[in-house]
């Protein structure tokens, strides 16, 4: 009898040791969560309020992210989580790779940049809006 798929999920501490550069950078409180083997890692950033990214998302793409969301869409890019620690999501070039890493997501095609005449870009945003409400986001205005 093999036994049924579960999801575990333990709050241990975890250290990791990471060379960025030519500095080793020590990562704690990881999150992890296993299921049927597939493993997920969600590392958290000391000084980074996912709750804050999430409403810098919101604000730029109209697509409702909750902090839990917010820290799975970044699990796999370290060193914009870093930065955005540091300086914030106020700072137009994180927002920039902010809005590309979940257009790219939901869509497969990075956030056009202001004055690109390629784009439709009512027709983008109604894409990536397709895709947020086909993953269960809210869209801020609807």
């Amino acid at each position: 009898m093999q036994p049924q798929a579960a999801l575990f999920m333990t709050n241990k501490l975890v250290f990791h040791t990471i060379l960025a550069g030519k500095q080793t950078i020590a990562v704690a409180d990881t999150d992890h969560n296993s299921s049927n083997g597939n493993d997920s890692v969600c590392h958290d950033v000391p000084g980074l309020d996912y709750e804050e990214v999430a409403g810098a998302l919101a604000g730029a793409t109209d697509v409702v992210l909750t902090a839990d969301e917010t820290r799975v869409l970044l699990k796999d890019h370290p060193r914009l989580t870093h930065q955005l620690a540091e300086w914030g999501v106020d700072d137009t070039e994180l927002l920039e790779q902010l809005v590309n890493i979940l257009s790219t997501d939901l869509i497969g095609e990075r956030w056009p940049t202001y004055g690109e005449t390629k784009i439709d870009y009512p027709a983008f945003v109604s894409r990536v809006h397709a895709a947020a409400k086909s993953k269960g986001y809210e869209i801020q205005a609807d």
